[in-house]
This record gives C-alpha cells, sequence and structure tokens, in this order.
C-alpha cells in the first residue's frame, strides 16, 4: 500500500508510469494488482522520513483497524 511514499504511479493502458523512487512505485503496483481498498484509511505520519536513518514512518486507521508501517 501507497501508505509510507513519496512515490506516485499512474496506469496508462497497460504501462504503469513512476515517478520517485522505482522500487516503492512496484511495491505500489503490487498492491494495485492485489486490489487493496485504500477507502476510508486515514492516514497520519508518525516519523517523516530522514535520510541519516533512511526510514519513515505511518499509522493508517479505518475504523478499528489499525495498520504501522515503515
Amino acid at each position: 500500500m501507497d501508505f509510507c511514499t513519496e512515490s506516485t504511479i499512474i496506469k496508462l493502458d497497460d504501462q504503469w508510469l513512476i515517478t520517485g523512487d522505482p522500487t516503492e512505485g512496484a511495491l505500489q503496483i503490487a498492491v494495485e494488482k492485489l486490489e487493496f481498498k485504500k477507502n476510508g484509511w486515514q492516514v497520519s505520519i508518525v516519523v517523516p522520513f530522514e535520510s541519516e536513518n533512511q526510514l519513515m514512518a505511518v499509522q493508517a486507521k479505518n475504523g478499528s483497524k489499525k495498520l504501522h508501517s515503515c
């Protein structure tokens, strides 16, 4: 899922266009192909990206469901 990324993807015909990190884009494409439903999720940044640690963390909530992603 694209909760913890700064990359974007767009599907044009049968091709995917990625802006940003290609690995993050590939993960987003996999999520799209698995048809994960992103509606209803509220995302908050827990730890913003820091180049020193090469890490970013978010928390996503949808009702009583919670996801944490780094």
